[in-house]
């Protein structure tokens, strides 16, 4: 890795590393085409950048991946639960 791209992926903030990642995948989920524990996983890191200026869900493969985590019945539940309401990432 040359030294300038060493330099822009320190400045890079998490969210945009990985949306980084998933723009050159074609897959559903994190690891591939399955739900695994580690999409629950991101889910929840991202819900911490709801209140900060660059959101992970305005990140337009990042945020393609929150909203399916978010479209499953029972993350929605668990939020409804919870009591949290809009946004909820």
């Amino acid at each position: 890795m040359s030294e300038a791209a060493r330099s822009n992926s320190a400045r890079a903030s998490a969210p945009e590393l990985l949306q980084h990642r998933r723009g050159a995948r074609d897959a559903a989920y994190i690891l591939g085409d399955a739900f695994s524990a580690a999409d629950i996983y991101l889910f929840m890191l991202s819900r911490w950048t709801h209140n900060v200026p660059k959101k992970a869900r305005d990140l337009p493969h990042l945020g393609e991946l929150l909203a399916r985590v978010m479209a499953r019945p029972s993350v929605r539940e668990m939020f409804e639960i919870e009591g949290i309401g809009e946004p909820y990432y």
